[in-house]
């Protein structure tokens, strides 16, 4: 926990020197990428920065469980795809992966409620 807390300062002080200092526009290279997608990052890099990163955690955690939905059969077609000596059928491979994610949501919302009833250090 404090690893990742500390992490987390570590990509705030990062963040915020990218707004100080003008990095946005200057890490993201003007040739390397089209212009529309070049001002789209530019943008996404300064609302990241002004909001030290909150909103984005928020939408990663937000969206993370239809992410997992909507992967698993194309997880499982590519295992298919990779594991093909064996004959193994599809719904071996994506019965295998729905346990792997049950097994991801129990542990996540363990450590979750873990979380709300120990406090933290800081």
């Amino acid at each position: 926990m404090r690893q990742q807390l500390e992490r987390f300062k570590k990509v705030n002080a990062e963040l915020t020197n990218l707004t100080s200092n003008g990095s946005c526009e200057t890490r993201i290279a003007a040739g390397s990428l089209p212009d529309w997608l070049r001002t789209r990052m530019v943008t996404g890099c300064q609302k990241i920065a002004a909001d030290n990163g909150r909103e984005l955690l928020q939408n990663v955690i937000h969206n993370i469980g239809r992410a997992m939905f909507v992967f698993l059969p194309l997880i499982a077609a590519l295992m298919k795809l990779l594991y093909w000596r064996p004959r193994r059928f599809y719904v071996e491979h994506l019965l295998l992966l729905l346990h792997n994610h049950a097994f991801f949501f129990v542990s996540a919302s363990m450590l979750l409620a873990l979380q709300m009833i120990i406090p933290s250090d800081g």
